[in-house]
């Protein structure tokens, strides 16, 4: 699944020790890897764990489908279907940012 990780020791010019980089790799303490698919992540911009969240994969899928699939233009109506969830949840913050009227469904009372 995704991590975030720091290196501890890198014989890959791409990839400095101390540096924090994300990308699919197994859940363990310590592993190797190659630095295949693996990006460099910078704990100054936001908490580690956001890289996981609004800055990995959640987030990219979020923006990417609101801005190429979608092409979202302020002014429109945005229904989120599954406002609740983790994509559904940033899905309907972009959607304010650039404007728009949001509608959010959620599966319950308590979800809302």
């Amino acid at each position: 699944s995704m991590v975030v990780a720091e290196v501890l020791e890198s014989n890959n010019h791409n990839f400095q020790k101390g540096e924090f980089v994300s990308g699919m790799l197994k859940w363990k303490e310590l592993q190797i890897s190659n630095g295949t698919g693996l990006n460099r992540v910078d704990r100054d911009l936001a908490p580690l764990p956001a890289f996981l969240g609004v800055l990995g994969l959640t987030g990219l899928t979020a923006y990417l489908g609101l801005e190429k699939i979608g092409k979202l233009r302020a002014g429109e109506t945005l229904v989120v279907s599954g406002a609740a969830g983790a994509v559904g949840s940033i899905v309907g913050q972009i959607g304010k940012i650039k404007g728009c009227m949001v509608v959010g469904i959620a599966g319950s009372d308590e979800k809302v």
